[in-house]
């Protein structure tokens, strides 16, 4: 779990393999692991999760999306709080 300076939680999970260490600073584009094949999974994949300084789950989904066609990204604010939250 990465958390922002504003109170943002990313969890990544499922990897193979982490290039950070608990307490570590990170940099935007920085690798911090691999994806694999771990826990109770068929296959290698992500399992990645969002959550606001409130604590709740948001749904990742737009800024994917946005991230994948190299549109503007939303507000992390205007992330829906219902749907494929993880």
């Amino acid at each position: 779990r990465i958390q922002t300076t504003n109170g943002w939680q990313w969890s990544i999970c499922h990897m193979c393999r982490n290039d950070i260490t608990l307490g570590q600073d990170t940099t935007a584009g920085q690798p911090i692991g691999l994806t694999g094949n771990t826990g109770r999974s068929s296959g290698s994949h992500l399992h990645y999760g969002i959550r606001n300084p409130q604590g709740v789950s948001v749904a990742p989904k737009q800024l994917l999306t946005a991230l994948y066609n190299g549109s503007a990204l939303p507000a992390l604010a205007t992330l829906p709080t219902s749907g494929c939250t993880h």
